[in-house]
């Protein structure tokens, strides 16, 4: 399984930490801009996002991804509490943090 996290500078350690195993390739992404030009040569099987992110939210990331693959299934990550004003009908799951490594990582596997 491969795995796009857009980190937006926020929890790296918890994603790394939850797919530190070699059988799971973990590419970084920063931004919404980044993931999207990443996106135009690489398919992951799995985007995770933070909803902050330095130049749109989650949500945001989430609209444009299903302009390339309607498809690919998206985690966000919310610390926010905004669980209520986000479209769940865009994401896999929305899992609300904290959470611990090997948790996201069984919600992860579960998509595929």
């Amino acid at each position: 399984m491969k795995i796009l996290f857009v980190s937006g500078g926020s929890y790296e350690r918890l994603v790394k930490e939850a797919f530190r195993l070699p059988d799971t390739p973990l590419t970084i992404s920063e931004s919404c801009r980044s993931c999207i030009a990443l996106l135009n040569t690489f398919t992951p099987d799995l985007i995770i996002t933070n909803y902050v992110l330095p130049d749109a939210t989650g949500q945001d990331l989430a609209v444009a991804v299903q302009g390339f693959n309607e498809e690919l299934k998206i985690i966000l990550l919310n610390d926010n509490n905004m669980s209520g004003h986000l479209d769940s009908s865009l994401f896999f799951k929305i899992v609300d943090l904290p959470i611990d490594p090997i948790e996201l990582r069984r919600i992860a596997v579960s998509s595929q």
